[in-house]
């Protein structure tokens, strides 16, 4: 099984993204895919026509200026391997926190528990005590779950927070430590707050019994962020 988690950057680079899906739509089974814009779920309708998609939307405010910021996330899934269940995890909870997309599947015998998340996005990438409740809710969700566990997306969070130290702690494997991954951003978040490059936003968690076959983060320009590829049997 091939996932793919990438926050799609509404698709601003609109070209390279959709080349960069055509390239990987037959090889890959899984697409969870942040800020899903309408520009993002009509370069997924062309090239992924065969997948079924799970949708969600939440509106938060930013607390700057109270300005509703909309979170978009879709998961798309083949034939192979199709939604058997979704769900919206904090869906209804306040400024402060973001969200989960929740899909069900399963490859050969086992079953697939899949969590596509966009963390709250301020203020930075530290801790705060709702990104604590955040990661507390994500896996008290996943914990109802049997079978192999994945939840990953951009956390918008600095990788030694407290915050994402509850998930290891739990007893998911940190995809992106293990693979000693540099950085899941590139030229075009860094561009965006000079001085202040910021390096990693992006993970993936493992519990359960399943094997890593391959784990690349290609350094190519679709996003303001970097494709996570994960393969797993």
């Amino acid at each position: 099984m091939k996932i793919i988690f990438l926050n799609a950057w509404l698709g601003t680079l609109k070209e390279p993204l959709e080349a960069f899906f055509r390239e990987h739509a037959s090889s890959t089974d899984i697409w969870c895919l942040e800020e899903a814009s309408h520009t993002v779920r009509e370069i997924c309708t062309r090239t992924l026509p065969h997948h079924t998609e799970a949708f969600l939307r939440k509106d938060i405010l930013k607390p700057s200026n109270n300005a509703v910021h909309v979170i978009e996330q879709a998961t798309y899934a083949a034939a192979s391997c199709p939604v058997r269940a979704h769900n919206a995890v904090l869906a209804d909870a306040g400024t402060g926190t973001g969200v989960g997309l929740y899909t069900h599947h399963t490859l050969g015998t086992k079953d697939i528990h899949i969590l596509n998340v966009h963390g709250f996005p301020w203020p930075g990438k530290l801790d705060t005590e709702q990104r604590m409740e955040q990661s507390r809710a994500f896996l008290e969700y996943m914990e109802q779950k049997d079978g192999v566990k994945i939840i990953g997306g951009d956390f918008n969070m600095l990788p030694d927070t407290k915050s994402l130290e509850l998930l290891r702690a739990a007893g998911y494997r940190d995809v992106i430590r293990e693979f000693g991954i540099a950085t899941t951003r590139n030229r075009y978040a860094w561009e965006q707050h000079p001085g202040n490059e910021l390096y990693h936003s992006d993970y993936i968690f493992i519990k359960g019994d399943v094997q890593v076959k391959e784990f690349t983060v290609p350094t190519i320009e679709i996003s303001d962020h970097l494709p996570l590829i994960l393969e797993v049997e």
